[in-house]
């Protein structure tokens, strides 16, 4: 009767685990969107209508992201929804995810390692397109530049650790 009563309390100890295991996930998965909801929100700042309407900013947002404010936006909006897709997934794909993730970096690449953003650029180009780019998202270069880092860094991390906490939990049910 002994062995009946060990195992049956290894085996509620494993289905505790287990349970709590999935909690965490459940948690790690709300850490992960919140963190993409952060990086929607900042990067909603370079939607505004009236940028269209600005051939000033126009010229300015091209020469800082290399590409045409439609296009980019168009880009962002593709990218942004299959990253939520694949950080909204039960079962996450680290690989998947990381390359969602990717593309959306490759978009900022160019803008993130522009050293007119630096502050301690005086040219007086740099100076203005730093003075339009802050009228137009009512955000500092710098400051949404760090941010988007900020906030990629921060979700590659929830990949990671989702897809660490997920293959625990798969080595547990096995």
């Amino acid at each position: 009767m002994e062995t009946k009563d060990t195992l049956s309390s290894c085996s509620d100890l494993n289905e505790q685990e287990i349970q709590q295991l999935q909690k965490q996930e459940k948690i790690l998965k709300e850490n992960s969107l919140n963190k993409f909801n952060a990086l929607k929100t900042t990067t909603q700042h370079l939607e505004r209508q009236t940028f269209t309407n600005s051939p000033l900013f126009q010229h300015v947002f091209s020469h800082l992201f290399h590409t045409d404010i439609r296009t980019f936006k168009y880009e962002l909006s593709q990218n942004m929804n299959n990253l939520e897709k694949q950080l909204n997934n039960e079962i996450p794909h680290e690989k998947d995810s990381k390359s969602a993730l990717s593309l959306i970096k490759v978009q900022f690449d160019k803008f993130i390692h522009l050293e007119m953003l630096k502050s301690s650029n005086y040219d007086s180009n740099a100076r203005e397109a730093r003075q339009d780019f802050k009228d137009y998202t009512p955000m500092e270069a710098q400051s949404f530049n760090d941010l988007i880092i900020q906030h990629m860094e921060s979700i590659e991390k929830c990949i990671i650790e989702r897809a660490r906490h997920e293959q625990e939990l798969s080595d547990r049910l096995e």
